[in-house]
Formats: C-alpha cells, sequence, structure tokens
C-alpha cells in the first residue's frame, strides 16, 4: 500500500544528493529527524559513496524512507540486479523509472514491485525532468512539455502500473496527470525558496513550495536549499510552515 504523509513535516523529501561527507551526512540526517522528516532522497552515487556505512546493522540511514532516484532505463536483468542490492542497504519506499524505458523493463518492475507489495515498495514514473526547458523539448521530440509528459505518463501508466509520478510543481503539468489518474501520487522536484538564490542552478521548471502544493503536489523533493545550508532543520521548518500555510494538514 501506498505510504502518505500525515502532516507538512511529512510532504517533504530531503535529497541527499548534494552530500559529500559522511560527517554531513550524520549531521543532516540528525537534523531530519530532530525536526520530524522522514523521507530522503537517494541516487546510485550517494549509495556507492556511504555503502560502507549503510552496510551496517544499525546505519545513519536506519527508519527513513528512502526515495531511490535510479531513473531505471536499462535491461530488465541489469534493472533487477541494481534495485536488489539497494534493498539490501535502504528501506527502499520508492524508485524511479523512466517513460522512455523499454516496455520490457517496465514489466519487470511492474512484476518486481507487485511481489514486494508487502514491502510498500513503490514504482514512480518520471517522464520529463525539470532541467529541461520548453524549447530543447520541442527540438529533441518534437512536442511540447505538455504533451510529452502525458505521452511518457500513459506509457509508465500502462506497462509499469505506475500511480505516482515525478513532475514539475505546475498547475500545467499537474494537471496533466491528475486528468490521466485523478488519484496519481506526484512528487515535485525543483523547489525553490523566494529569496534564495543556487549556484549553479541546472533546473529550469522550478516552483517554490507554496506554488507546488497549491497545485496539487503531494510531497516536495527539497535538495540542495536544505543541505547545502548551514542549518538544515530551519531551512525545514521554513518549508513545513509555508506547506501549512497553504493546505494545513491535520
Amino acid at each position: 500500500m501506498l505510504w502518505k504523509p500525515e502532516n507538512a513535516r511529512e510532504r517533504i523529501v530531503v535529497s541527499l544528493d548534494e552530500v559529500e561527507s559522511l560527517p554531513r551526512l550524520v549531521g543532516v540526517t540528525n537534523a531530519l529527524r530532530r525536526v520530524g522528516v522522514g523521507s530522503v532522497k537517494v541516487r546510485w552515487s550517494t549509495l556507492l559513496r556511504f555503502k560502507d556505512e549503510l552496510k551496517k546493522k544499525h546505519n545513519v540511514l536506519d527508519n527513513f524512507r528512502v526515495f531511490g532516484d535510479f531513473k531505471f532505463n536499462e535491461t530488465p536483468n541489469s534493472m533487477l540486479l541494481d534495485l536488489q542490492e539497494a534493498m539490501s542497504l535502504v528501506n527502499l519506499q520508492w524508485v524511479t523509472c523512466h517513460g522512455t524505458a523499454s516496455w520490457k523493463m517496465l514489466h519487470a518492475l511492474r512484476d518486481f514491485v507487485a511481489e514486494h507489495q508487502a514491502t510498500g515498495l513503490t514504482a514512480v514514473g518520471v517522464t520529463v525532468t525539470t532541467d529541461t526547458g520548453e524549447a530543447e523539448c520541442v527540438q529533441r521530440w518534437g512536442n511540447s512539455v505538455r504533451h510529452e509528459v502525458g505521452r511518457r505518463a500513459y506509457t509508465l501508466h500502462h506497462h509499469a502500473k505506475a500511480n505516482a509520478f515525478v513532475c514539475a510543481g505546475t498547475a500545467e503539468e499537474i494537471n496533466i496527470l491528475r486528468t490521466m489518474s485523478p488519484y496519481a501520487f506526484l512528487f515535485c522536484p525543483g523547489i525553490r525558496l523566494v529569496g534564495r538564490k543556487l549556484a549553479n542552478d541546472d533546473q529550469e521548471r522550478v516552483v517554490s513550495p507554496e506554488e507546488g502544493i497549491a497545485n496539487g503536489a503531494d510531497m516536495l523533493i527539497v535538495g540542495r536549499p536544505v543541505v547545502l545550508d548551514n542549518d538544515p532543520a530551519a531551512v525545514v521548518l521554513a518549508i513545513a510552515e509555508r506547506i501549512a500555510a497553504v493546505t494545513p494538514v491535520a
């Protein structure tokens, strides 16, 4: 069964992609525990960087729900090996697959998730990553972002049985996915705090926390604004306050 957040803090997933040392990872995760944020995002490089720590019986990611942002788009056997290894290291709650993956791989992921239903593992579809702007989308695929998001989401829903997706937090993209699947569970990255600039920001389709939630996002994925700050807990609390102000959760 798909886990769902019960309060504003639980609607935040903190990306650990930019955390480069174990002491910093310990500091960030301790801060998240203190303020009641229990979901983190990792990619393969994160697992590899901290693999020795994660192999321990009690490790720094214990009790966190882990969003595995692997964007699987490979052969079925390779995907399954990687997925099994990830599950041996962390409490993998969500795993991403790309809308351009082969049908065989999407079917293999669908079957794997069904077999591990008791763990709460959920396939999350990735359509068009948020670093892609409208002009690039048209030039590369001959479609608007809107059209490409809808097309890939249909493929993921049909072949991987995905009913959770990563999308930009814009009203347009969220409405596309809600039209296709009214009960879709939506994760929105590219969250930026008003008045705070990020160096080397590589995202194109970004929104503020308030915009993402007001537009219909279920959870927000926030990375650099939190983990690069000297006080991660304070940033998370500020984001949670903005979420609660838009749509208070009992």
